[in-house]
Order: structure tokens, then C-alpha cells, then sequence
């Protein structure tokens, strides 16, 4: 038999009946005890006790959210797919109740109750805008934002899902506009450290960065100044291919590639990244990054040509290209000093300031040879 608790439960089966107005715990919040009962009810023979449950867990209240999500983990299949029904249609009510409360005189209480305002307040160039703009990702990402809330373990992949499609939509096409809106929600909570991300979502995500519509919003959109900050929160994300970040940081000047250049210098990999991030450093940083560069001069990695690359048609050079030629050439941008003054002569490339293939030395001899002309340059501004 059903066990009523009429003590601990509003009555709102009516999927419009606002629940209460703020977050916080209550006195009538229902026990877990009390939920786990409905639970086992839900799973019951009887369909009217299946029903019975049914409306008492669409009455709950929102402080009831985490006894669900973590009591639903031990369901069978059935029971969880039977509660996955009520919890659509409970998160729904929640988050409209939640929309309706921004609109209020009190609407930035409730925005720090969701988990990403804090990060966007950090984020704005106009905080008297800061919760109008808050609102408009909210909107665009209704699901994503009611997982953050509700959910939170559904987030990954509700996360890497509207990531791919916001992937879909960076096709560079004049003819329609691009979802700005969703693209800075998107990168407001995937930068969360705290959020995982699964696969692909880095990849779907920093493909804003190869549509020029992107570019221009960032320079000149209405809220330039915001999306600017959350690019910069983005592509310090830990964790994610660095590559398309850093040369979008040096197209735009933005300040986190500097950062992020020196976090992948510092790590010592591999590959084309390693080049990348000492042509960001040699645009985004300053004189101050010179002792940490010239501290590269001894390592002796090879970045490129990558490990196992007999040669192309394309790329039949006989440079070899290591770590500390890379800092080398960095350094000199950063002293003013052409690279033809050291021997060096690469082509320029729009993005990252240099051909990679053009960089790098036949032999070992040249490239000391050209460490010592830099120190020669040096001592003669020094006398």
C-alpha cells in the first residue's frame, strides 16, 4: 500500500505549478527514506501503485534533486527508465520555476545558484549587463544549463553532444548566422575545470576558432569584451589540444595564449604544438619570457620533421627542426633581431608567423654557429 506523505510533498502533479522559490533546504524537503519508498513503489506489480508513486515524486521540490540522482544508480533498467520519464518532466518545471525567478527583482541571488555564474561574472566587461547575457546562454542552452543544475552527471555528454552540434555549424557560410550565444555557454562550462570532457568535445568546441563569423565577433560582435574573456577561459582548459588555440590566441592577441604557450614549453612535448607555442611566446609575450627561452637553447628534441617522416614532395627539406631552434627563433622576435642576422631563413606564414618546414638546421654545427651569433648580437647592444 502507498504510503502517503502528504507532510513532506506538495501536491504538483500539474507540471505548471511553480515549486519553491529559492534553492536552499526546507522543512518540507522529503527524506530520502521517504523517496526511497516511492522508488520501490514505482517499481511495484499494481499499476495503480505504480500511479500512486508516480504523482508523489512529481511533487516533489528541487531539494529532493540529489537524493534522486544518486538513489537512481541502484534501480533496475525498468524502474530507472520509469523515474528518467518523471525526472524530464520534474527538471522541466524546476527550470522554468528558475527562469521565471531571473526575471525577478531578486534575479541575481538565483543566478549564483547556478554553478557557471561566478565564472561569467569573472567573464564580463559590462556587469551591469552580466545577468541579461547570463539569461541569453541560459536560453540557448536550456538542456546543458538544466543538467548543471539537476544532473550533473549527464552533463559530459549532453556537453560533447550540443558540442558537435555547434561543430556542425562552424562551416563558415555567409548565409546564416552564427550561434554565438551557444558557442559561449558552451565554452563557459566546458572550461570548468570540473566538467569532464569527454572525446571529442575539446575538438567540436575550438572549431569556433576556424570560422572567420567567429573572429569577427570577437572583434567587433556586441559583446566582444565577453566572449573575448571566455575564449581566454577556454583555451586554458586543461587537458585540451592546444594547437588551434594558440594560433587563434595569436591572431586575436589574446592574453591566455601567452600562458598556454608556456605551460606547453614547460612540458616538453613533441610535434608541431612545441613550435606553436614558441611562435604564441614570441607574439604574446615580452622580455620577461627571454630567460625561460634562452633556457631552452640546450634541448635537443626534434619536433619536425615528426618521428618515422621519410620526406614528402612537399616537404623534402633537409632542416631539422628541435626544440631549442624553435626558442632560438622566438627569442630573436622577441630582441628585435632578424633572423637573417643568425643565418636563419624562414618563410612567413600568415598563422604561425613562420613556415615550420623553413625553420631548423642540416646540422649541428650551423645551429651552434647561430646560438653563438646571438650572443655575439647581444654582447655588441650591451657595449
Amino acid at each position: 500500500m502507498l504510503v502517503i506523505i502528504t507532510s513532506a510533498i506538495s501536491a504538483v502533479a500539474d507540471e505548471g505549478t511553480a515549486g519553491p522559490d529559492l534553492q536552499s533546504p526546507t522543512e518540507n524537503a522529503v527524506a530520502a527514506a521517504e523517496i526511497s519508498t516511492l522508488l520501490k513503489q514505482l517499481n511495484s506489480p499494481g499499476f495503480a501503485e505504480r500511479q500512486q508513486a508516480t504523482a508523489a515524486l512529481l511533487g516533489l521540490d528541487v531539494d529532493s534533486a540529489p537524493t534522486l540522482n544518486a538513489l537512481r544508480k541502484n534501480l533496475n533498467p525498468e524502474t530507472r527508465q520509469r523515474l528518467a520519464a518523471i525526472l524530464q518532466r520534474l527538471h522541466r518545471r524546476w527550470f522554468d520555476r528558475k527562469l521565471q525567478q531571473l526575471q525577478q527583482t531578486d534575479g541575481e541571488e538565483v543566478a549564483a545558484t547556478f554553478p557557471d555564474w561566478h565564472a561569467f561574472q569573472q567573464s564580463t566587461a559590462e556587469p551591469d549587463e552580466a545577468l541579461m547575457i547570463f539569461q541569453e546562454l541560459i536560453q540557448a542552452e536550456q538542456e546543458l544549463f538544466t543538467c548543471r543544475l539537476f544532473d550533473p552527471e549527464r552533463v559530459p555528454l549532453v556537453l560533447e553532444t550540443r558540442a558537435k552540434v555547434l561543430e556542425s555549424h562552424c562551416n563558415g557560410s555567409d548565409s546564416e548566422q552564427f550561434p554565438v550565444t551557444q558557442a559561449a555557454a558552451l565554452m563557459l562550462i566546458a572550461s570548468n575545470e570540473e566538467v569532464q570532457l569527454l572525446r571529442g568535445t575539446s575538438y567540436y568546441i575550438s572549431r569556433c576558432f576556424d570560422d572567420e563569423r567567429f573572429s569577427q565577433l570577437l572583434r567587433t560582435g556586441k559583446y566582444s569584451g565577453e566572449l573575448q574573456q571566455l575564449c581566454n577561459r577556454w583555451i586554458l582548459r586543461p587537458r585540451i589540444a592546444p594547437d588551434r588555440p594558440l594560433l587563434f590566441a595569436m591572431q586575436h592577441q589574446l592574453p591566455a595564449g601567452r600562458d598556454l604557450a608556456l605551460r606547453v614549453l614547460s612540458e616538453r612535448r613533441r610535434g608541431p604544438r612545441v613550435f606553436h607555442a614558441a611562435m604564441a611566446l614570441s607574439v604574446l609575450g615580452d622580455k620577461q619570457d627571454l630567460p625561460f627561452l634562452e633556457s631552452l637553447f640546450a634541448d635537443n628534441t626534434v619536433i619536425w620533421p615528426p618521428a618515422g617522416n621519410t620526406g614528402t614532395e612537399s616537404d623534402t627539406s633537409s632542416l631539422r627542426l628541435q626544440v631549442r631552434d624553435a626558442a632560438l627563433l622566438a627569442a630573436c622576435h622577441l630582441r628585435g633581431i632578424a633572423p637573417g642576422e643568425i643565418g636563419l631563413s624562414p618563410e612567413p606564414a600568415p598563422e604561425t608567423l613562420y613556415q615550420i618546414n623553413t625553420v631548423g638546421f642540416a646540422t649541428d654545427d650551423a645551429r651552434e654557429q647561430s646560438v653563438q651569433q646571438y650572443q655575439n648580437l647581444l654582447q655588441d647592444r650591451d657595449q
